[in-house]
């Protein structure tokens, strides 16, 4: 799988932490850089890091297509926002637009910017009862897998990462 991606089954998830470009090549990226303030970052393209600059407050990011899944980010109240490249009106900055997506018992899903990668993970989840070991199994079978390390994990246990890392101003008090 030589592209960035996330699938959700319950409270786990499969994903990338490396930024694939678009030749195929990896931006090597550890795990422990996809925590921020904001949340956790699960990346789903090689700029998947202006979604953190986004919410700073930079509104100078790049221009790119319409529709481009940026990046999901996990917040430490547990919503998991997708965050997507919006419309690029020439009288306006260049925008990001904020979809709310589930995830808990019975979710199954999976996202990507491949039509490809994210209709055969979702085939696979399906066949497989929606195992993720088994459904990343079968996709790498089928697509061409890069290097990169695909990680599960569990939701529960990456919020109380985050909110280790990055505590609430005024929480616990």
């Amino acid at each position: 799988m030589l592209e960035n991606f996330v699938a959700v089954s319950g409270t786990r998830v499969a994903f990338l932490s490396d930024l694939i470009r678009g030749s195929g090549l990896r931006i090597k990226n550890p795990v422990d850089r996809l925590y921020s303030q904001h949340g956790f970052l699960f990346p789903t393209e090689v700029n998947s890091f202006n979604v953190v600059a986004y919410l700073n407050g930079d509104k100078s990011m790049e221009v790119a297509n319409e529709g481009v899944i940026k990046g999901l980010m996990l917040r430490h109240d547990g919503q998991l926002d997708e965050w997507v490249r919006g419309d690029n009106n020439a009288a306006s900055l260049p925008r990001m637009i904020k979809r709310v997506m589930p995830w808990g018992e019975g979710v199954v899903f999976a996202r990507s910017n491949s039509m490809t990668l994210e209709e055969s993970l979702t085939a696979a989840l399906d066949v497989h009862d929606d195992n993720l070991e088994l459904a990343v199994a079968l996709t790498k079978e089928t697509l061409r897998h890069g290097p990169s390390q695909i990680h599960i994990m569990n939701i529960p246990d990456i919020l109380v990462e985050l909110n280790k890392r990055f505590p609430l101003k005024g929480k616990g008090k």
